[in-house]
């Protein structure tokens, strides 16, 4: 899910520093939703899924160009 919506963020031609932008502002929804309870997720699972995130922009700019 996430990387097609970095692939679609990449289709619509945006800069890496906006996509970079655009999912900096996910993960900090997804931290409001956890700290007030909208959302349970572990604080384990969210440094995981951070990591998944920067790995999948790198293989985007390195294949996509």
């Amino acid at each position: 899910m996430i990387n097609m919506f970095i692939l679609h963020l990449k289709e619509r031609n945006l800069a890496d520093t906006t996509i970079n932008t655009y999912m900096s502002a996910t993960r900090a929804f997804f931290y409001f939703a956890m700290r007030e309870g909208y959302l349970n997720i572990s604080e384990h699972l969210i440094r995981i899924l951070n990591e998944y995130i920067k790995v999948t922009i790198l293989a985007i700019r390195l294949f996509v160009y």
